[in-house]
């Protein structure tokens, strides 16, 4: 509560000090509501209690402001929508930039592929060529490096003179001839 201005303080005293010395009683009123035409304008400045300053992270338009002046608003709220085409020009230079490396992630995945097939080709052929010596060497071939089959096929040697006549009447073509 303000503290009374000293000239209305001296009033109130001397009225009670005449009170009191006169001995007269002093009526109470109490207020009533009317409607007066007496307006004063005064000059002043009005400042917001609390008060914030905004700064946007990227250069750009404001398309679109949700909030006014005076505003209250919350945290996480949409104050405005910012278009920043230099955000959506680089946007677009790392989804194209992405799209260049999936691309050449296929390609090397398909290079890689294609080396594949190729080296189990060049195997295949090494083992071909491995079985032919040692058809060649009648079974008996040093490969240099540990030779597992997978399949073992042992083929009967006879001499000349021993050949049963069921396997003599069939016509012998030796691997590997282009004989029909």
């Amino acid at each position: 509560m303000k503290s009374p201005t000293p000239a209305l303080a001296a009033t109130v005293a001397l009225m009670l000090t005449a009170a009191v010395a006169s001995q007269t009683a002093c009526r109470v009123m109490l207020p009533v509501r009317t409607s007066s035409d007496l307006r004063t304008s005064l000059p002043g400045r009005l400042v917001a209690d609390q008060s914030l300053s905004l700064r946007a992270r990227v250069t750009g338009y404001i398309t679109k402001l949700t909030v006014d002046h005076g505003s209250k608003v919350v945290q996480g709220a949409l104050l405005a929508t910012i278009d920043a085409p230099e955000l959506k020009a680089a946007l677009a230079t790392a989804k194209a930039a992405l799209s260049e490396a999936n691309a050449s992630v296929s390609n090397a995945e398909a290079q890689q592929q294609l080396a594949r097939s190729r080296v189990a080709e060049a195997e295949g052929g090494i083992v071909v060529a491995e079985a032919a010596l040692v058809d060649r060497s009648a079974g008996e071939a040093e490969l240099g490096v540990p030779f597992y089959p997978l399949v073992s096929l042992n083929f009967p040697v006879f001499d000349a003179d021993a050949v049963p006549p069921e396997l003599a009447a069939i016509p012998a073509t030796k691997p590997g001839s282009r004989k029909n």
